[in-house]
Formats: structure tokens, sequence, C-alpha cells
């Protein structure tokens, strides 16, 4: 599966689809449209991003093995959605794992 999130950003080029799986970018009045599994919009929290791949957990638990690559721009909120910051509820992907790992073993 391949999720995109787009940063909240007031001068951003992109447009997410109503679809909820692309997003559109004008670059010199030119639109590009890329396509996903899933397409988180500025708005969505660190707790739609997990459930989206907590099942990836799970499966590690029940013995697969499984990758989560975070891939973009510096810049671009990869260590804010891998991470989070440590207020109640912005946690990011990775201390939410590891949350969920210890409460199964």
């Amino acid at each position: 599966r391949v999720f995109c999130r787009v940063k909240p950003n007031p001068s951003s080029v992109a447009q997410v689809a109503s679809d909820g799986s692309s997003i559109r970018i004008y670059q010199d009045s030119k639109p590009y449209e890329f396509n996903f599994d899933k397409v988180f919009t500025p708005d969505s929290t660190q707790s739609d991003i997990f459930a989206q791949v907590s099942d990836l957990v799970q499966s590690a638990l029940d013995g697969y093995n499984v990758c989560l690559f975070s891939y973009g721009q510096t810049g671009a909120g990869k260590t804010h959605t891998m991470q989070g910051i440590s207020a109640p509820g912005q946690e990011g992907i990775i201390p939410r794992s590891i949350a969920k790992i210890l409460r199964t073993v």
C-alpha cells in the first residue's frame, strides 16, 4: 500500500481529490495528478494515520516481515508523522506502534 500525507501549508499547491486517493499538484499552471491507496488531508490527525498502518504492527506480531518506509523532501513532515510530539494525542507512528506491541506481549 502507498499512502500520501499532505502537509498543512496555506500556500500549498496540492489539492486532495474528494475520493481520498489522489492529489493534483500545479506547477507553472500545469496540473499533475498522482494516485495512491490513501491520501491524508492536511487536517488528518496522527490517530487517523496510525489507524491505517496499525495492521502492519499486528502482522509483525504475527510473525510476518513488514516495512514502513517514509520518504519525502526535507521539511515535508516525515519525522512528525513517524515520531510526532510528546503532547497527548500527538504521538507518531513509532511511539504508537511500541505502545501497541507492549500492550500485546
